[in-house]
Parts: structure tokens; sequence; C-alpha cells
């Protein structure tokens, strides 16, 4: 739909997960596009870089947990 592109530039997460998916996100596009990484340089993820540019903390993630709403949240209306 966008012939102008060319170029598809990934700036995905440094960590194991953000790696393979720059490895893995090529081999499904198509192979007219000029695929480049470019992670950061420091931390995890641009966010960590911003902040440790700025001398900010960086901020603890939580873990993704997949909680059943069986019983434990109800939803009133």
């Amino acid at each position: 739909m966008h012939p102008e592109v060319k170029t598809i530039v990934f700036h995905l997460d440094n960590d194991r997960i953000g790696r393979l998916a720059t490895k893995a996100i090529p081999t499904v596009l198509p192979k007219q596009y000029q695929v480049k990484d470019i992670p950061p340089k420091q931390g995890k993820d641009y966010n960590d870089l911003l902040c440790i540019k700025l001398n900010l903390a960086i901020t603890k993630r939580e873990k993704n947990t997949k909680k059943s709403m069986s019983g434990h949240e109800k939803y009133e209306r």
C-alpha cells in the first residue's frame, strides 16, 4: 500500500525476546525491504536509555501474570 517505503527500522527491546523478534520478523517480510536493527545502546529498551541519559531511576517492571478472574475480581454494573 505504500510503495515509497523501502527501509524498515527496528528499535525493539534489547533483551532475549526483542533480539529474537528482530531476527524473526524479517523472515516474513517481503524481500523488497531493507531492514535495519537499532537496539538501545544501554538498558533494556529506549525508555531505560532515556532514563539513563536524564539520570533518572529506571522504573521497575512488573512481570505479566495471567490471572484468572474466577472469584478473585468482580465487576459491578
